[in-house]
């Protein structure tokens, strides 16, 4: 992000804070749906740049697609 020109201060203030980071653990599924979603919605965040969700089963090493990558997302305005 810093080598596309978002200052650093910015990105400081989007760390979340410790009950949110410790809320996205009760269903995993739904976080990377939520996190996904305010990716691409992010307006520091280009919009040709892929974004989509996995998730890891550290059972079996296996990721899975939560949350397809939209090739053709919107261009509209932010």
């Amino acid at each position: 992000m810093l080598t596309r020109g978002v200052q650093r201060e910015a990105i400081s203030r989007l760390q979340p804070s410790l009950r949110q980071w410790l809320g996205s653990f009760h269903d995993p599924v739904r976080n990377v749906e939520r996190v996904v979603g305010l990716l691409r919605d992010n307006p520091f965040i280009p919009r040709d740049v892929p974004v989509h969700g996995l998730m890891f089963d550290p059972g079996t090493g296996l990721l899975t697609p939560a949350v397809p990558d939209l090739d053709a997302r919107p261009q509209g305005k932010r």
